[in-house]
C-alpha cells in the first residue's frame, strides 16, 4: 500500500481535510471507514497473492473466501 493509496482512502471515508493536502482530522465514524478500507484493500491484496498460485488447487477458493470476509 502506497502512500497516495492512503491519502486517496482518506479522502473516500470523507474524512475532514484540516492542516493541508496531507494531513486529516477523523471524527469516529470517518475513522472507522477508512479502517473498513484498508481492510478491504488488505483483504483485496491477499486474495490477488492466492489467485497468482495458480498451479495449486485451493488458491481461487481460498481467494473467494478472503474476498468473502468484507461483506459480513
Amino acid at each position: 500500500m502506497t502512500r497516495d493509496d492512503i491519502i486517496q482512502m482518506a479522502r473516500e471515508a470523507e474524512c475532514s481535510e484540516t492542516f493541508g493536502a496531507d494531513a486529516f482530522a477523523f471524527t469516529v465514524e470517518e475513522l472507522e471507514r477508512f479502517a473498513a478500507l484498508v481492510a478491504e484493500h488488505k483483504r483485496e491484496a491477499l486474495a490477488k497473492h492466492f489467485e497468482h498460485l495458480s498451479g495449486t488447487w485451493f488458491a481461487e477458493e481460498v481467494a473467494d473466501e478472503i474476498r468473502s470476509k468484507g461483506s459480513k
